[in-house]
């Protein structure tokens, strides 16, 4: 039987503040990447660990109930995946925006965010595509404390989700002088 879930992209900002970050892999932490993942016990000590926020009688693409795919579940001790009593951080991975710039919303991840960037006051530097961004970068239009707010690059924008790093190695590459300031700065809004 096809069933339809319709939501409210503000589920994802109310689940994401109330229930902890517990698996930091690259690019939110720079030691682990998804192979550590997988070798942590991968999404098996995650759901596992996240049994309390969610239906475990929820059915699966597996056909089976969450709670039958973790019922051979082996504990695996990890600093990767932690445990909600110790979380890496007490707050999920997503923040949804809202505001002048991202009317409809937009989506970021505070998690990748150095945490002493995480309030920051800057002059926004506003573009419509990558390719807008990167003209500007190239036209030496950034300058050091300049918050760069890429808009229409989400699913519907792009296309697709596109990962646009060539504005980042724009700037280490074209402006040496602001290298410094975005080493761990650098947060690009996709919407």
């Amino acid at each position: 039987m096809k069933q339809i879930l319709i939501f409210s992209i503000d589920i994802f900002d109310k689940y994401s503040y109330t229930i902890p970050y517990l698996a930091k892999i690259y690019p939110s932490g720079k030691e682990y990447n998804v192979p550590d993942f997988e070798r942590a016990g991968g999404v098996q000590t995650l759901l596992h660990n996240l049994k309390d926020y969610i239906d475990i009688d929820a059915l699966t693409v597996t056909d089976k109930t969450i709670k039958d795919n973790l019922a051979n579940y082996k504990p695996v001790k990890t600093d990767l995946i932690r445990t909600p009593d110790n979380p890496h951080e007490g707050e999920g991975g997503i923040a949804i925006l809202k505001g002048n710039i991202a009317p409809n919303t937009g989506v970021s991840k505070p998690s990748v965010i150095d945490p002493s960037m995480r309030k920051f006051t800057g002059r926004a530097k506003v573009f419509d595509s990558e390719e807008e961004a990167n003209q500007a970068i190239i036209n030496n239009q950034i300058s050091a404390g300049d918050v760069l707010v890429i808009k229409y690059e989400g699913p519907k924008g792009g296309p697709g989700m596109r990962e646009m790093y060539k504005p980042l190695k724009l700037l280490y590459g074209e402006r040496p002088s602001i290298r410094n300031s975005i080493s761990n700065r650098w947060k690009i809004f996709r919407y």
